[in-house]
């Protein structure tokens, strides 16, 4: 194939690419299908953030506390659009074998990887002020399980040489 070899210093060297192994495919798949899950799950988030915050309930609440359960649903709310939208993309990337796919995945592992620190300080916040409730453990525990699982995951897979050589 033209562009796959050439010379140089006298040596012939050709392109080396390793046919697509199952397990990339699978995370290209996981990806795609994580992400889809997430916009679907980030947007009735964004809807309940936005029904919470204009209920009659929400207003009895002190100001302080109000604008800070708002301020943490909506960077939870951003991180999980903003990563499930390139995890969509980058899985899209993957499938075709395209390095900006497995670029993109990375860079979204280590996003949840940090999101994951994210919601283990609002964990803290939380259990310092003895407000965590039922509703706090799904809203933050959830996330943060998924995104720990599937963003070491992705990265464990995509950062090995032999996965690597799969990408142009």
């Amino acid at each position: 194939m033209p562009g796959d070899s050439w010379s140089e210093d006298g040596f012939d060297y050709v392109r080396r690419q390793s046919p697509p192994s199952s397990v990339v495919s699978t995370l290209a798949v996981l990806s795609i299908v994580y992400g889809s899950l997430g916009l679907f799950c980030s947007g009735f988030a964004g809807l309940f953030l936005l029904l919470f915050l204009t209920l009659d309930a929400a207003q009895n609440l002190p100001q302080n506390i109000r604008d800070s359960y708002g301020l943490v649903a909506l960077v939870t709310c951003v991180g999980y659009l903003l990563t499930c939208v390139l995890g969509i993309v980058g899985g899209v990337g993957i499938v075709s074998r395209q390095a900006y796919g497995r670029r993109l995945v990375i860079a979204v592992g280590f996003l949840q990887l940090a999101l994951l620190g994210f919601y283990a300080w609002v964990f803290a916040l939380l259990i310092q002020s003895a407000t965590v409730e039922y509703m706090h453990l799904v809203m933050f525990g959830f996330p943060a399980a998924a995104h720990a699982v599937f963003g070491t995951y992705s990265l464990a897979i995509l950062m090995r040489r032999r996965y690597a050589e799969e990408f142009p």
